[in-house]
């Protein structure tokens, strides 16, 4: 692979049975910027209240990308599996 891109997601929804409001950050890479790509890895995340454990069905979810370096998205507080 010549190329890796690095993405902190964000992902932010109201808990449909408790209400509370939950913040889950992500780091991905890819080996393209293809959002589509990008967009599929998102979609492919189970998400659950933290608070109620109720899973999120129907409810809105607003979706942060930043881009950066592994580097920076970790200090940041994004989590990415330790380097191999």
């Amino acid at each position: 692979m010549d190329h890796e891109y690095w993405f902190g997601v964000e992902l932010t929804f109201a808990c449909p049975v408790c209400q509370h409001l939950n913040v889950e950050k992500i780091g991905l890479n890819s080996p393209t910027a293809d959002p589509s790509n990008l967009n599929q890895k998102i979609n492919s995340q189970v998400l659950a209240c933290r608070k109620c454990r109720a899973l999120p069905m129907g409810a809105q979810v607003a979706v942060d990308v930043v881009p950066g370096t592994r580097e920076s998205l970790i200090a940041k507080g994004f989590p990415f599996p330790p380097d191999k």
